[in-house]
């Protein structure tokens, strides 16, 4: 990953500006074939607030060319920071913050086959499903007239092998958050409990929301808009699973945890008929129970 930073406190920038420059600018690039707005700008459902950024994925015969370079990203305006990342897809992608905090995701994807053909492509399916916007397609493949709304996704259900492998992995890492809390090490126990059990929990939360709701229940990834479609009783007892920066707290958030995640755990698996590992539960919350590390 590399970072380069460039300051400038000029301000009258606009996400209206930067989306014409971009057009303006890669309309005499004619290794730029297409490119298209995915989003909250994009999508008419929970649509862009004063908070949202700008994704732009453009399309181009030479993905090297602006991958691995940076001086194009100047062309929309003034930078104060920018960092070349790797997309959910695998492509590269540059994050830029251009003046009075306009941030533009720029996702190089190549240009192998009209937009037309491209968008339809089940790679982009996760990032256009709620919509996209074309910005230009200069081989006017007719990719504007495509149906671009609004649109959930079947959600894939996970195999019992699958299920069962997670459930272990929470109360495994419950077993090992009550061991770390015991020799006294704050910052590890807290990791373990507020980003791998955290990650865990938020599976178990789809899940269920899956298994109680049907496949066609509109679900976020990244945990977005949780508490739109996550159980109520699910929602309310979210709060109290995270923890402060002490060892009793800690400890208590990591108990509430495993036992939210175990109990959507149990109703997701009697919905699609899972085994559920009910006896390793009760061993393992008894052990860490009975630990005495005062």
């Amino acid at each position: 990953m590399r970072f380069l930073t460039v300051v400038n406190y000029s301000y009258g920038m606009s996400y209206e500006q930067v989306e014409a420059r971009f057009v303006s600018w890669a309309n005499k690039e004619p290794n730029i074939r297409a490119a298209i707005v995915n989003g909250s700008r994009a999508r008419s459902y929970k649509p862009a607030d004063q908070w949202s950024d700008l994704d732009i994925i453009l399309f181009t015969t030479t993905p090297d060319a602006y991958s691995d370079n940076t001086g194009w990203l100047s062309e929309m305006g003034d930078i104060w920071l920018m960092v070349k990342t790797i997309a959910l897809e695998a492509s590269p992608e540059w994050l830029v913050i251009y003046k009075k905090g306009v941030r533009v995701d720029y996702q190089i994807e190549p240009a192998t086959g009209t937009l037309r053909q491209l968008v339809q492509r089940p790679v982009y399916e996760p990032a256009l499903r709620r919509g996209y916007r074309v910005l230009f397609d200069k081989d006017e493949s007719g990719a504007d007239t495509l149906s671009h709304t609004y649109r959930t996704m079947c959600y894939t259900l996970p195999s019992p092998a699958e299920f069962s492998e997670l459930v272990t992995r929470l109360l495994l890492f419950a077993e090992r958050t009550a061991r770390v809390l015991c020799r006294g090490e704050v910052w590890w126990a807290k990791q373990l409990c507020d980003i791998q059990m955290k990650e865990c929990l938020l599976q178990l939360l789809e899940w269920h929301a899956c298994a109680t709701n049907g496949r066609e229940h509109d679900i976020w990834r990244n945990g977005r808009f949780l508490h739109d479609w996550i159980d109520l009783d699910a929602a309310a007892a979210l709060p109290a699973t995270f923890a402060t920066y002490e060892i009793a707290d800690i400890r208590r958030a990591m108990l509430a945890t495993v036992k939210l995640g175990c109990q959507l755990a149990r109703e997701t698996a009697e919905i699609w008929r899972y085994d559920y590992p009910h006896q390793a539960e009760a061993k393992i919350l008894d052990w860490i129970r009975s630990l005495d590390c005062d």
